[in-house]
Formats: C-alpha cells, structure tokens, sequence
C-alpha cells in the first residue's frame, strides 16, 4: 500500500507541474518529486543509491532555479484550486489500481539484476562519459559566471 500511495503522489505532484506559476513553485514541486522518487527507490532497493540520486537530481536544479529566480521578478499570487484537479486524479487512480500495485513484489532478483548492470566494468566507459560531461558543464558555468559582474539582476532603486 506504500507503494501505490508514492506512486500516487508522484503523479499528483507530477501533474501539478503543469499549474506552477513561479519557477520557486516550480523548484518545491520537483524538490517533492525527487524526495518522493528516491523514497520509493530505497522502498523498492538501496537506501545509499537513492540518497546520491536525489544528491544529484536536487544539485541540478539548484542551478537552473536559482538562475530562473534572479531574473524573474517577484510574484505574490498562489492558487489553491489548482490542486484540486490532481488530487482528484490521485485518488481515481489509487481506487482503480489499489488491485493491480497490491500483487507487485517489493524485491526481485532481477530488480537487483537490472540495478547492478550499470555499474558492471563494461559499462564503466559510458559513466566514465557522464562525469566528463557533467565536470565539462560545472567548469563551463563558472567560467561564464564572472564574479566581477556581481547578481545576474541589480536591484537598484528606479
């Protein structure tokens, strides 16, 4: 039942993606997902691996929103009725496969399988590529970043 009630609130914060209005919404609403995520992985698998998922996904989107956050100007407004339509949802869909997700297996030898294969030597090349990348990104963000140059946005006074 844990299982599909994750679920469940990963749609429902899934689609309620869809109705943010502010990028600092926006970043509370996949900072939940990702928590969300990673819970249901270290239900399902590994707690430790889980944990660097969410480390990772949660340092990406630091960067993407704190840049969107400097440049766009403050906004007030906040929707509550645009929960409504995922709440819906959420429950709808746990009526409708409370069934299907009860006869799921929390463990698996082949889950274990399918998670350890990507860090087989023959694979090793193809993450090595990944920290290439995401080093090359890092060096090439702060080099475009001059420190000099101060906020992205000044806030001076009109």
């Amino acid at each position: 039942m844990t299982m599909l009630m994750m679920i469940s609130i990963i749609l429902s914060l899934s689609m309620t993606m869809l109705t943010c209005v502010s990028p600092l919404s926006m970043a509370i609403n996949i900072l939940l997902i990702a928590l969300t995520t990673s819970g249901l992985y270290a239900a399902i698998h590994s707690t430790w691996l889980s944990l660097l998922i969410f480390l990772i996904y949660i340092g990406g989107m630091l960067v993407m929103f704190s840049y969107f956050l400097a440049i766009l100007p403050n906004q007030q407004k906040f929707s509550s009725h645009s929960i409504m339509i995922p709440t819906v949802s959420t429950l709808i869909f746990m009526f409708v496969f409370s069934s299907v997700i009860d006869s799921w297996t929390v463990y698996t030898p082949m889950l274990y399988q399918l998670t350890t294969t990507m860090f087989c030597a023959h694979n090793m090349p193809i993450l090595m590529l990944l920290v290439l990348v995401l080093l090359f990104t890092m060096v090439t963000v702060i080099k475009v970043c001059k420190l000099e140059k101060g906020p992205l946005r000044s806030f001076m006074s009109l």
